[in-house]
């Protein structure tokens, strides 16, 4: 399984409408939320990216980058 940085998921994340919205971190990791853009007023859509200070490695929602991205999507 490949790892993924922060720098390579946000520019993943970017290309499918989502832009940070906030961050926060613990001891062990830094978590961004991301906003999908582009949907009516009345829907929202978040995603939680976990970056491990440790080695910098990140997921999605609890899952690789690349799994994550073979979902399909509404």
């Amino acid at each position: 399984m490949k790892n993924y940085n922060f720098t390579q998921v946000r520019k993943a994340l970017e290309k499918k409408n989502y832009a940070p919205a906030q961050s926060y971190s613990s001891d062990t990791d830094y978590t961004t939320v991301f906003e999908k853009q582009g949907l009516p007023s009345w829907s929202t859509q978040y995603v939680y990216v976990e970056e491990w200070k440790e080695d910098g490695t990140c997921k999605i929602d609890g899952m690789c980058p690349n799994e994550w991205g073979k979902q399909k999507f509404a």
